[in-house]
């Protein structure tokens, strides 16, 4: 098993200033339905951007354009302390707010307004704490 993990993973915002959140089934392996904001593995000879890009395709089916890098929260495994993951979160703005949610990965999702996603606690802290810079440097 790798001692590091880096994930990408993007706070979506489309043209009503609204983020998009989505819930995670309820028979997902880890942290069932939980809310969160699309992510995915960097695989191998890919960059972050370019793997934040696909995720949200391959998960959301959305088109985005990566408006910036917002940094890197580190944290340690749940079921393994001795692997470390490192999630690489950028700003992306979309055009559109039709969502189609790939099912293995959500079950639902809201767009949710810039002044309520600061607050929500259905978002773990660091979610809550990356979009907050992306409302800062917007």
């Amino acid at each position: 098993m790798k001692s590091e993990v880096h994930i990408a993973k993007a706070i979506i915002v489309n043209q009503h200033n609204q983020v998009l959140i989505t819930q995670r089934p309820s028979n997902h392996k880890r942290s069932p339905n939980a809310w969160t904001t699309p992510a995915g593995h960097i695989e191998y000879g890919e960059t972050a951007e370019e793997a934040v890009i696909r995720e949200i395709k391959e998960e959301v089916d959305l088109d985005v354009t990566i408006r910036g890098f917002l940094g890197i929260a580190e944290m340690k495994a749940i079921e393994n302390p001795l692997r470390t993951i490192y999630t690489h979160y950028f700003f992306a703005e979309t055009e559109y707010s039709t969502v189609h949610l790939e099912e293995r990965e959500f079950q639902a999702f809201e767009w949710i307004s810039a002044d309520k996603i600061l607050i929500d606690e259905r978002l773990a802290q660091p979610v809550r704490d990356m979009c907050k810079l992306a409302f800062k440097n917007r």
